[in-house]
């Protein structure tokens, strides 16, 4: 929707259901991201969840990260945010707490894309655990994004 210190956009994405028991999912998104000058970003991604399940479970999360640049190709960062199901919000809020660091390739237009490796407490808060942090749980992940410039 906007371009320049400050890009919004608009993400839609669904998975299909191949295990017994899951169901599609399908999922909307604001996309912002935020310039920081040259020396970073702040991206933040307001989204919906809809599990489509007898009933229709409904989920809401604020995903939040920022990043650092390093140098010109590579970045770091922390990312945390908070996220509910709106039936159950007492029951169900939580809020993630990780780090990053990753590289971007480079090409004529604009960046290519990004490859990020990640370390993640997934539920370092979670309402159903508790006031300590749950640090039992965590995740490492390296995942790439890839851009396509239309114009």
């Amino acid at each position: 929707f906007f371009s320049g210190e400050l890009e919004m956009g608009l993400r839609v994405e669904g998975q299909l259901p191949f295990r017994t028991g899951s169901s599609f999912l399908l999922r909307t998104a604001i996309p912002i991201l935020g310039h920081l000058g040259g020396i970073g970003r702040i991206d933040l991604a307001p989204q919906f969840a809809f599990h489509f399940r007898d009933p229709i479970a409904t989920a809401f999360s604020v995903p939040l990260a920022v990043s650092f640049n390093i140098g010109d190709y590579f970045f770091l960062g922390a990312h945390s945010g908070f996220g509910f199901s709106l039936d159950l919000v007492d029951e169900t809020a939580y809020a993630p707490l990780g780090a990053f660091v990753g590289g971007t390739i480079p090409g004529e237009l604009g960046p290519i894309g990004d490859i990020r490796a990640s370390f993640t407490f997934p539920a370092f808060y979670s309402a159903a655990h508790g006031q300590d942090p749950l640090t039992d749980l965590w995740l490492v992940s390296l995942d790439a994004r890839f851009y396509i410039y239309l114009l």
